[in-house]
This record gives C-alpha cells, structure tokens and sequence, in this order.
C-alpha cells in the first residue's frame, strides 16, 4: 500500500482523502437512518427500551480507558473520548 501511495500524485492523494471523508459522512448517515428504524420497529413491537446512564457508565469504564490511553491504540481511545 505504501508503495502504490508513493506513486500517486498530490491531486490524486487528495482525491482519495475527500472521497474517505465524504464516504465516512455517508456512512454515518446511512448508520443512523437504520439505527432510528430499528428503534421505531422495536417501539411498536412495544419493546421497552432504557436510555443509557453515559456518565455512570464512564465513571465506571474509567480504569479500562486508562490502560487503553496507555496502550498501543491510546491515540484512538482518546479520541472516542470526545464522543457524545
């Protein structure tokens, strides 16, 4: 991969780096049309769903991000922090 990068110019790295940011944002969008219509089908199948508690949960998560932070994927975990 590193080699067939090399060969490509600038104009066509930037091709490649928009049509990932541009596939990203579709994906996001097409993830959440399909997340809402799944809760509206469980939602009339008069499923009883429980929002999450997300602060408990990462008081309570707290020493498994920590020794993510400091392990080999810590750039990644700390930048799922910023996640809603």
């Amino acid at each position: 991969a590193d080699t067939l990068r090399t060969k490509l110019t600038a104009e066509q790295k930037q091709w490649i780096e928009q049509a990932a940011r541009d596939a990203a944002l579709f994906q996001r969008k097409v993830w959440q049309k399909e997340s809402d219509e799944a809760m509206d089908t469980l939602r009339k199948a008069s499923v009883t769903i429980l929002p999450a508690d997300r602060a408990a949960f990462k008081e309570l998560s707290h020493p498994v991000r920590e020794a993510e932070f400091n392990g080999p994927h810590g750039p990644l975990a700390r930048s799922l922090e910023s996640f809603p």
